[in-house]
């Protein structure tokens, strides 16, 4: 039998108050309150803790020493839990030469295009990565960065002057794809890329980073440059072919512009046509309008919050909005008063 909801009884994390409710499944389910109300208690701390937890205990022990652990959430029982895929505002793993083409399957196409396509033919990708001594500068070992050391100051970070920043060995940049050189395409936005590449893996890539709001963003930018609502949507593209997850998100909408919340929308309602539970962390009013299913926690901050305000549709909490603030500023919004 296909559970509906998710169940929750006691939820008591930090100021929740003991709230118990059903949260729809296969929906986009958007959490609301004012900053500091509960949402993350709720949200993180409580469902994705308990989520991931159910899920460590069904690996052996072997496994199970080698993952996260998290810690158990004050909660009296949640019920018809899936397999979650959190994604916060946390910064990307990596280290200092980590690009949006690193964390994608992007970078690994690149070389292997240069390598079988390249002019002159090199025949080997490895030497198109600043992560290998083959193609990494010399100087600044691919970072494209050299730090100076000052004695009664902090360290500087300075342009690297053999590679000028592009972290790679001069001589790879003699070969070229189409007229350019590696570091030249590395420099190119999503929305240039889209344009000059014919082949259908990248092209399906880029279109994918083009549905996420990322078009303006180079394919080399290096990933601690990012917002926190950029590193989601980073973080969503390597989630977006899954299936009967819960996908955690909070604030995706940090730094997009409003011409591309559009975009975010569609995607997420993609998400849930593929069978999964889109559960999402939002202050953007117009990402509200657009849920299946609102839950207000509050109606303050502290110990003014952790309760359960509203939990139902949209619709309803616009004709029923009681001590929601989010209903005031949703009906304000949407030109009600």
């Amino acid at each position: 039998m296909v559970q509906k909801t998710i169940n929750i009884y006691g939820a008591r994390q930090n100021n929740l108050k003991n709230i118990s409710l059903k949260i729809p499944k296969h929906q986009i389910v958007v959490f609301t309150g004012v900053s500091g109300s509960g949402k993350s208690s709720l949200v993180f701390e409580t469902i994705g803790a308990e989520a991931q937890r159910q899920i460590n205990e069904t690996q052996d022990s072997f496994v199970r020493n080698r993952l996260q652990h998290f810690g158990i959430a004050d909660v009296d029982k949640i019920e018809n839990l899936n397999v979650p895929v959190i994604i916060n505002q946390k910064p990307l793993t990596g280290n200092i030469r980590s690009t949006v083409a690193t964390i994608t399957d992007i970078y690994a196409n690149l070389r292997l295009l240069f390598s079988r396509m390249g002019e002159p033919f090199v025949g080997y990708s490895h030497v198109f990565s600043f992560n290998h001594p083959g193609g990494m500068c010399p100087q600044c070992e691919g970072s494209g960065l050299e730090k100076i050391e000052l004695a009664f100051l902090e360290d500087v970070e300075m342009i690297c002057d053999v590679c000028h920043g592009s972290g790679y060995a001069p001589e790879i940049l003699k070969y070229h794809y189409k007229g350019k050189n590696i570091t030249e395409i590395m420099k190119m936005t999503v929305a240039e890329a889209i344009h000059f590449f014919d082949h259908e893996y990248l092209q399906q890539q880029f279109q994918l980073l083009m549905s996420l709001g990322l078009d303006y963003i180079a394919i080399g930018q290096r990933l601690n440059t990012f917002s926190g609502g950029e590193r989601q949507r980073l973080k969503l593209s390597k989630e977006i072919d899954g299936t009967n997850h819960i996908i955690v998100l909070d604030e995706p909408s940090s730094g997009l512009h409003p011409s591309d919340t559009e975009k975010l929308i569609a995607l997420l309602n993609d998400l849930v046509d593929q069978g999964n539970t889109v559960i999402v962390i939002e202050h953007n009013l117009e990402i509200m309008t657009q849920a299946d299913w609102i839950i207000d926690i509050g109606p303050l901050a502290g110990d003014k919050g952790g309760e359960l305000v509203f939990s139902g549709t949209v619709d309803d909490l616009i004709k029923n909005p009681g001590r929601s603030f989010t209903a005031f500023y949703l009906r304000k919004y949407l030109g009600l008063f």
